[in-house]
């Protein structure tokens, strides 16, 4: 692709830091280094807690359709003149509106959908600890019956309104060019939701870290994530009831689940150990430490970015069998897969593979080269290149 490309990269950013955040300031680094012309622009949900109630109102109209976001971003095309627009996150300041500012001035679009927003209002195909797809099996009445975004029945009216609006427009087949999953199973599943097929394709996240080697003897099994529902975390704790005492796990990470979990642990005599929140550094250390990942998730995740920390650092994963996980796995090979929510199946799981360290050690190797073949950062410029130049070229 010609370096000339000039490519305005969009986001919204989420009240609590996450995964989107971090894919979105990797993809603008990453088209820098390689000597693209990037515009990042960037808004936050934190200005919604700022507007009071009237203003958090607006701002759920807002997110249906907006002719003011129109506008602006019309303006903001015809000022910086991009050859493409990457959208990663528009909801709720933007609304899909400023696909069709884009599209009105012949600028092609792209959208990655880094969550299930377009199929499920609270965007996570989950709600009361365990996987739901009612919204498109039944109808987006579900969401505001369950109040499934933000606990409420106004709000989560407003996203499935933004939903119905932008099905009945067509917003994705007439104003967006291609459509960005993580994995085959997010593509399928909008597809069910009504997306169009040809529009949608996968690409996956990527890293940016090669740490070196790390030789030594494993000390213990390792989660990582939010201390919560969804993560799968209260699975790994009966799981590890059933565990041998020589088998230690380490819990990296924060959540509203922390405290009744850790009590619980000591109460217990589980050989768990809370880390809280680390640092990248202090992360990295720790992941070199450990035997393997496990990711024991309830939900359907998008694609959790601790798989591409497992891998970098050479180190095996363990996956709930649900949603798009087991697409990240080589059987065998890179990692496991297990029914999580069954604690005799999971403890024998981790057991199986802390039990046999040489087997464990050589599926993080073969994780390693999986990382760097689909998921290192010149794996995924080459995938970014491709879609821009469909885009421009069509």
């Amino acid at each position: 692709m010609n370096k000339s490309v000039r490519i305005l990269m969009a986001h919204v950013k989420y009240r609590q830091k996450g995964g989107e955040e971090a894919v979105f300031a990797n993809e603008v680094g990453l088209l820098q280094r390689y000597g693209y012309d990037v515009i990042p622009v960037t808004y936050s949900n934190e200005d919604i807690q700022a507007a009071g109630f009237f203003g958090k109102i607006r701002t759920a109209l807002t997110a249906i359709w907006s002719f003011k976001k129109y506008r602006e971003f019309s303006e903001l095309l015809r000022r910086e003149a991009p050859d493409v627009v990457h959208f990663h996150n528009i909801f709720p300041l933007l609304s899909p509106s400023v696909y069709k500012a884009c599209h009105d001035q012949g600028i092609p679009v792209v959208q990655t959908l880094h969550n299930y927003r377009w199929a499920c209002p609270a965007g996570t195909f989950f709600r009361d600890g365990s996987p739901c797809e009612l919204c498109v099996k039944k109808g987006l009445f579900n969401a505001v019956r369950h109040k499934c975004y933000r606990g409420s029945s106004l709000a989560s009216a407003a996203v499935a309104l933004m939903i119905i609006v932008g099905r009945k427009i067509g917003v994705f087949s007439r104003y967006v060019d291609k459509i960005i999953v993580l994995t085959q199973f997010a593509q399928n599943k909008m597809i069910e939701a009504g997306l169009p097929a040809e529009k949608l394709l996968v690409k996956p996240n990527f890293g940016l870290a090669h740490p070196p080697a790390y030789k030594a003897e494993p000390e213990y099994i390792l989660f990582i994530g939010r201390v919560s529902a969804e993560k799968g975390i209260v699975n790994l704790i009966e799981a590890a009831k059933l565990l041998d005492k020589g088998i230690k796990i380490c819990i990296a990470g924060d959540g509203p689940d922390r405290q009744e979990l850790e009590r619980q642990a000591v109460e217990e005599k589980l050989s768990i150990d809370f880390l809280g929140l680390l640092s990248p550094t202090e992360l990295s250390g720790v992941i070199s430490r450990c035997a393997l990942v496990v990711i024991p998730s309830s939900w359907y995740e998008g694609f959790p970015m601790v798989v591409l920390d497992a891998y970098s650092h050479r180190k095996p994963i363990l996956v709930a069998d649900i949603g798009g996980l087991p697409e990240l796995v080589e059987l065998h090979k890179t990692g496991n897969v297990c029914d999580c929510k069954d604690p005799v199946l999971f403890a024998k799981a981790l057991s199986d593979m802390w039990n046999t360290p040489v087997e464990t050690a050589l599926m993080g190797e073969s994780g390693y080269q999986k990382y760097n073949n689909e998921y290192s950062a010149e794996a995924n410029i080459i995938k970014l290149e491709n879609i821009y130049t469909k885009v421009i070229d069509a």
